[in-house]
């Protein structure tokens, strides 16, 4: 059963996503003005930094943003303004990472009216699907711009398809005739919040919606059932609590163990308890949970998993397959690329959301390293 948990305390919004009483998803946001991926705001040009081959720009309200000099479409100069689009939110010290080159992200098509290049998602192999999808964008009356099918227009009717396309461009025109008259940097389009872009984005019925919100269910287009304390309802807050700590245990009796470091996050597999000689069955358990958890907790970058050792390339082809399948309903980008010569499982996660993990209270005197020097 897929079902999703919304609530609502204060200005603070809860999101949870739930497959068979297992937690996929989990996100909160609410009112304040911090600049979220996908949003489009008007920047100025404050400081352009030849050095470092990058500008730095004025997203307004004395929020900065930090904007590479390949990422601007067309040539400009300290104080002009540009349409920019958050790619990855502030972190720490580190302005909000935002491009130029603009993307309108519906259900089926990504509209690019920046760029000359389109094409299909590789997640769409069938050779006969693809020509059909490209035969729809190179058919859509666009006066500059490009698409990109997204997985989920595969088998998608094309009527439904072009009708979207033509909403985004005549989102972007209406956008950029309105700027003629605009001279003030701020936010132009807000992204969607986590449940919208959930809902866009997720391919499947849900079976359940449950939300304190009155009119939740009028708002999303799904039937909804009231519940004082969703959250508590679906064990959310235990659930979460038990995701987010640095060993998880499998029923196999293995555990896994998830280290963040600077460069990458590092996931040790480890038999421990687990029956001798099931290896393989152990790493597909293991693969699966780690798949769950790598959504879940939003980590992003180079992940490196340190499964129990296999005898052969076949064990390694089977989990690899395994990882990719797991990781499928993924809506972020992620690409499992393989084994090292060391057999450690090398995948990559586009950066779309702060880990969740990072937002956890971190030890003043260890730092998270477990170790304390007096």
């Amino acid at each position: 059963m897929r079902e999703i948990l919304l609530e609502k305390n204060g200005d603070i919004y809860s999101m949870a996503y739930l497959v068979d009483g297992k937690l996929y998803e989990y996100s909160t946001w609410g009112e304040d003005n911090s600049p979220k991926v996908n949003s489009i705001y008007l920047a100025k040009i404050t400081r352009n930094m030849p050095s470092i081959n990058a500008c730095f720009v004025s997203l307004g309200n004395d929020i900065q943003g930090f904007l590479p000099h390949d990422e601007i479409p067309y040539k400009v100069n300290t104080g002009d303004f540009i349409i920019v689009q958050v790619k990855r939110p502030a972190d720490g010290d580190k302005a909000a990472y935002v491009s130029g080159d603009i993307a309108f992200v519906g259900k089926y098509i990504i509209y690019l009216p920046y760029s000359e290049k389109g094409g299909v998602s590789s997640k769409i192999e069938d050779k006969e699907e693809r020509g059909r999808l490209h035969n729809i964008a190179r058919g859509i009356e666009v006066e500059r711009g490009a698409f990109v099918m997204r997985s989920i227009s595969c088998n998608a009717d094309s009527c439904e398809i072009v009708k979207e396309a033509e909403s985004l461009i005549s989102k972007w025109n209406e956008l950029y005739n309105k700027l003629q008259n605009t001279g003030e940097a701020g936010l132009l389009i807000a992204a969607p919040n986590a449940l919208e872009t959930f809902l866009r984005d997720n391919p499947y019925n849900i079976d359940s919606f449950i939300s304190n919100i009155e009119d939740a269910g009028e708002k999303y287009g799904i039937p909804c059932k009231l519940s004082e304390n969703p959250m508590l309802l679906g064990a959310v807050p235990d659930k979460l609590s038990k995701a987010l700590r640095r060993r998880i245990h499998l029923k196999s009796g293995a555990n896994i163990c998830i280290d963040p470091c600077e460069a990458m996050t590092v996931i040790d597999v480890n038999s421990a308890k687990s029956k001798k000689g099931a290896g393989l069955s152990t790493n597909i358990e293991a693969a699966r949970e780690v798949a769950r958890l790598i959504r879940l907790r939003k980590i992003s970058g180079i992940i490196m998993v340190d499964f129990i050792d296999m005898q052969s390339q076949q064990e390694r082809d089977i989990l690899i397959d395994e990882m990719k399948k797991a990781l499928s309903e993924d809506s972020v980008k992620t690409d499992v690329l393989g084994f090292t010569r060391l057999g450690i499982m090398e995948i990559t996660r586009k950066r779309s959301d702060t880990a969740l993990a990072s937002d956890r209270n971190i030890c003043p005197y260890c730092k998270g390293s477990g170790i304390y020097e007096q």
